[in-house]
């Protein structure tokens, strides 16, 4: 059973757009049971995952969720204006 999953990701720039890009790229590499395709549009990336079978498929979304969660969690972070100092 093939499965194809469609995800898009509104950024909030281009700057976030790029580097989201860019990081979801180093998965893009095709697998032996899932492979990923990617598409940015303006400040939106579009995110295929087809895979082989639901397991490939769920630990590929999974993967590609936890990019979304980390850049969500900086926007955050940018958005407070948290500043980290190392004590050294």
């Amino acid at each position: 059973m093939k499965i194809k999953i469609a995800l898009e990701y509104n950024c909030s720039n281009d700057e976030e757009a790029n580097a989201l890009y860019s990081a979801l790229a180093l998965e893009q590499e095709e697998g032996e049971r899932a492979r990923l395709t990617l598409k940015i549009d303006n400040k939106k990336i579009c995110i295929v995952v087809e895979a082989e079978d639901a397991t490939a498929a769920r630990a590929f979304i999974n993967s590609i969720l936890r990019y979304l969660q980390v850049a969500e969690s900086i926007n955050l972070i940018k958005e407070k204006g948290w500043k980290y100092e190392s004590g050294n």
